[in-house]
């Protein structure tokens, strides 16, 4: 014999009721209740006890609903539809705006269930390839470019000799430029002659040359020590007034080793992460 059961009425209170048969339709499975009724709550944002209230019973009657230990009375569902702001229609048959998808993707989601294994895995095939062409091309990174010259060891003016300074010197990395391009070698500045533009402690950038023009800033060799200066017929002049020049006629012979393109800026050399990444593309 069939154990007798209860359930909610409208008032929240539980009647005796005769077991149902079980049946086939929608409107008798009480686990679609359950779970549409819970899915379409929580979409509205509406809890438990809000739900109950608007529809005048207790949140018992709710909380069984949702736990397909009962199903809405049919009187009910108007009211039900109207608290939770959706048709009628929308109770019994997902439209998907409770699933976040359209129209045209549900009825693509029931359509491929609808199909055989072997179709299955073409549509999957072909979706990944159309998703594959419709994604951004990726272009390959451009080459990062660095430039290795050689920096001078020892500062001009600081009694270097002209015979083993470029033996000397060290490797550095810095930024490809056209400006870099022209430079051969790069050399510290050593006191404040020339200042305020070549001031003390700064890094110049030199193309080497044997001939300078008149008013060009090169470095020079003077009696086998290397100097910063501009050159003028007479000799070799500082820029800073303190600073006498260095007359031929006294010196003697004056040589050119190059001829000042520029000063560099910090952010001319390279960091060492950007030489590392430099290197790492050879």
């Amino acid at each position: 014999m069939p154990r007798r059961k209860f359930e909610a009425t409208q008032d929240g209170k539980e009647k005796n009721v005769h077991p149902e048969p079980l049946g086939t339709g929608v409107c008798d499975n009480k686990l679609f209740y359950a779970e549409r009724i819970k899915t379409l709550r929580t979409a509205a944002g509406v809890t438990q006890a809000e739900l109950a209230s608007r529809l005048g019973l207790t949140r018992t009657a709710v909380v069984n609903w949702e736990q397909g230990r009962s199903r809405p009375d049919i009187s009910n569902i108007p009211v039900l539809c109207q608290a939770l702001n959706i048709p009628i229609s929308h109770l019994f048959f997902s439209t998907g705006s409770d699933t976040g998808l359209d129209s045209t993707e549900t009825h693509l989601i029931q359509s491929y269930r609808n199909m055989n294994d072997k179709h299955q895995r073409f549509i999957v095939k072909m979706a990944d390839e159309l998703e594959e062409m419709d994604a951004p091309v990726k272009m390959p990174a451009p080459r990062f470019r660095l430039l290795s010259l050689p920096y001078a060891e020892d500062a001009v003016a600081a009694g270097v000799g002209t015979d083993s300074f470029e033996a000397s010197c060290s490797q550095c990395y810095v930024h490809d430029t056209p400006k870099m391009r022209e430079a051969d070698i790069l050399f510290h500045v050593n006191g404040d002659s020339m200042e305020p533009t070549y001031p003390d402690g700064c890094t110049v950038m030199v193309r080497k040359s044997s001939e300078v023009n008149t008013g060009d800033i090169g470095i020079f060799s003077v009696d086998g020590t290397l100097f910063i200066k501009e050159y003028q017929p007479d000799g070799l002049h500082s820029i800073n007034p303190a600073y006498p020049p260095l007359l031929s006629k006294k010196f003697g012979e004056i040589r050119a080793i190059g001829r000042v393109i520029g000063m560099m800026e910090d952010d001319d050399f390279a960091s060492e992460t950007e030489i590392k990444y430099f290197q790492s593309q050879k």
